[in-house]
């Protein structure tokens, strides 16, 4: 995962969260700043989630971080088993590119 793809993930969860999402609706320019956009860039890169979470009651993003901090204390990264995963993730992605080169 990149900072980039983070810093998405980090904004798209706000927008369904209490942080962003009130009893008269959403007000993004909270979120605008720590995103460090205007209102309309946010809008416009961010729209498909703003539609998705609407009429959604938000999340709470303290209890979301709480649940996923005791998710990953009761079963911790383990080095040999994301390198076994990513070792077969690579084994896919070369067969698929073989066959994608592959004479038809």
């Amino acid at each position: 995962m990149t900072f980039y793809d983070c810093r998405h993930t980090a904004i798209s969860m706000a927008l369904h969260s209490t942080l962003v999402m009130g009893p008269f609706g959403m007000n993004l320019h909270l979120l605008a700043g720590l995103a460090a956009h205007d209102i309309e860039t946010l809008e416009r890169y961010y729209r498909h989630f703003i539609a998705r979470y609407l009429d959604k009651p938000p999340i709470n993003l303290e209890e979301e971080c709480a649940r996923a901090r005791l998710a990953v204390e009761e079963a911790p990264f383990h080095e040999a088993r994301w390198r076994s995963s990513q070792h077969f993730a690579q084994q896919r992605h070369r067969a698929r590119t073989r066959a994608a080169r592959a004479p038809s």
